[in-house]
């Protein structure tokens, strides 16, 4: 793609039953419909409808300590390049779909936040994102007005994961020193150090925030009995 520069290696299970891990919501005292009006409808206008509790069981609940062999797939695009976000969106599809990102229904997992509030009250806060089941839609645009909303902190300046249902690959959208970008990782689920920094997690509460480490406990639990 022109404009667009390889860059991972300069920077720095099979799906099980599908069912929520939570009622959509809970927890955020507000609902689904003010959660409808703060989330989904702001993605919706970017392209990406919101299925609600629909996160198989078998996601992985965070990606961290991957073996740098695993990454297989990015590129980065310059903030200088005109046709920056329309460049970042091309490059984008063009690995999420020779990834196998997207499913058949082109649905995936995003991270998004476990409240309901706006995009700029989520970047106040700085809690812990959990999985959401989203659909692309025919129409959209995820590094413009996507990363305008909770996929970034502005058009053209993503940052927000992805993972594919059967936990296959995982995406990082980012921005870096002179570019944004995206990279790859193969098989997250079945890295020994993605395991090894779960459970790392588990005793040490970094994130502060005790659902998300009880999520990650439950996984690795359910891992192990499987």
């Amino acid at each position: 793609m022109v404009g667009v520069t390889p860059f991972y290696l300069q920077s720095p299970a099979k799906l099980g039953t599908i069912k929520p891990t939570r009622s959509w919501g809970e927890g955020d005292g507000l609902g689904r419909q003010e959660r409808y009006r703060k989330v989904c409808r702001p993605l919706l206008r970017a392209g990406l409808e919101v299925i609600p509790d629909a996160v198989p069981a078998s996601a992985i609940p965070h990606v961290l300590g991957y073996e740098r062999e695993r990454v297989f797939g990015g590129f980065l695009v310059d903030y200088k390049d005109p046709r920056l976000v329309e460049r970042l969106n091309k490059g984008w599809y063009d690995l999420a779909t020779s990834a196998g990102l997207l499913n058949e229904n082109r649905e995936f997992l995003l991270m998004l936040p476990r409240g309901t509030w706006t995009a700029a009250e989520d970047r106040r806060r700085r809690t812990m994102h959990i999985w959401h089941r989203v659909r692309l839609l025919d129409r959209w645009d995820i590094r413009g007005a996507g990363a305008a909303t909770f996929l970034g902190i502005r058009a053209g300046h993503p940052g927000f994961a992805m993972l594919a249902l059967d936990n296959s690959v995982w995406l990082l959208a980012d921005t870096y020193e002179t570019g944004a970008g995206v990279y790859a990782v193969r098989d997250p689920a079945l890295s020994p150090g993605v395991l090894r920094g779960l459970e790392w997690l588990t005793r040490e509460d970094v994130y502060k925030d005790r659902d998300f480490r009880r999520e990650v406990t439950s996984w690795l639990e359910h891992r192990q009995q499987s």
